[in-house]
């Protein structure tokens, strides 16, 4: 992310508390953190004409680290469809092709009337658990939109990753009072802080 945005960039995402909450975790989600950043990496690297093959990394390893990591890596790839429809379309491909046992297990565990368990959306709970966790970071979020008018693809990525968690929440498949899954919004947020 520094090496993207500049250190103001990696600052943020250094220092932001949910990540720090979380950073310790041996779930998945610090694995999760650095795969959407490899994927953001890897966009940027086909933005400048280089190989895909770094997105395509990122993106496999996003996919099988969790659900949110193979989402944000597609989306990041479709991201590239206005640029290089042909680099966006061979990414999607190799990154869907190395997730397919993946895919294949989600799809079956989706047919599971036990996946679709969680109380699905309890705003008020869900904005108190941020709130706890994030404290006074809740004023950063007016300098992300700010970020995201210099940058709107980075931006409409950040909005789809939310809409993805929230479909997840309202689903019954995320847990509102967890947060975790909102660590993906940490690398392309801090990219954004520092436009």
């Amino acid at each position: 992310v520094g090496r993207m945005g500049g250190a103001a960039a990696a600052a943020v995402l250094a220092v932001g508390p949910l990540q720090l909450a979380y950073g310790a975790e041996v779930n998945d989600y610090p694995l999760l953190v650095l795969a959407v950043a490899c994927c953001l990496l890897g966009r940027a690297e086909v933005l400048r004409g280089r190989p895909i093959t770094l997105l395509v990394i990122a993106g496999i390893a996003g996919g099988w680290t969790h659900m949110l990591g193979g989402g944000w890596a597609v989306a990041t790839a479709l991201s590239l469809w206005a640029f290089d429809r042909r680099s966006a379309q061979r990414a999607v491909g190799y990154i869907l092709l190395g997730c397919l046992p993946v895919i294949w297990r989600g799809l079956a565990l989706a047919l599971e009337e036990g996946s679709y368990g969680q109380a699905g959306l309890v705003f008020d709970g869900l904005l108190e658990g941020l709130t706890v966790k994030i404290g006074y970071w809740w004023l950063v979020v007016p300098v992300v939109g700010l970020g995201a008018l210099k940058r709107p693809g980075l931006g409409l990525l950040l909005a789809g990753a939310t809409g993805l968690i929230l479909v997840m929440i309202i689903a019954g498949i995320a847990a509102p009072h967890q947060h975790p899954y909102w660590l993906v919004l940490g690398p392309p947020g801090a990219l954004l802080v520092a436009a």
